[in-house]
């Protein structure tokens, strides 16, 4: 018997092209959360999406499976090598970091990969659902 991650997972194994992936990430703070994200060999973090407290950023990405990757898309393939959230207007500061790859990966396989950003002080805990 297939399903609809029966057909994801087969496209992935045979080398597709990039294929959109989607991650949701909770902002489970009191205060407005900027997420962005660090291409390889780039230092200006791209912004990708804010959420209001109680509400998640909410991305889609390119996902590269014969690299193993998220890319920023399909035609150009520049890695994307670093997922975090923080504070707006001090996101890097107060950043909170998710493994942008396992995250691309899962959401490959089930069609959404979700995380949770939580206070930690000075700083976000950014967490992945498993």
């Amino acid at each position: 018997m297939t399903g609809p991650g029966t057909i994801t997972l087969a496209a992935l194994l045979l080398g597709a092209a990039p294929a959109p992936v989607r991650i949701e990430i909770l902002n489970d703070t009191a205060a407005p959360m900027a997420c962005q994200i660090l291409a390889v060999h780039w230092y200006t973090p791209l912004p990708v999406a804010n959420a209001a407290p109680g509400q998640a950023a909410s991305l889609t990405l390119a996902f590269d499976a014969a690299r193993g990757e998220a890319v920023d898309d399909p035609e150009r393939k520049l890695p994307l090598e670093t997922l975090f959230c923080g504070h707006v207007g001090r996101a890097w500061e107060t950043r909170g970091t998710l493994d942008l790859r396992s995250l691309a990966a899962r959401a490959a396989t089930a069609g959404v990969a979700r995380a949770a950003c939580t206070d930690a002080g000075e700083t976000l805990r950014c967490t992945a659902e498993p």
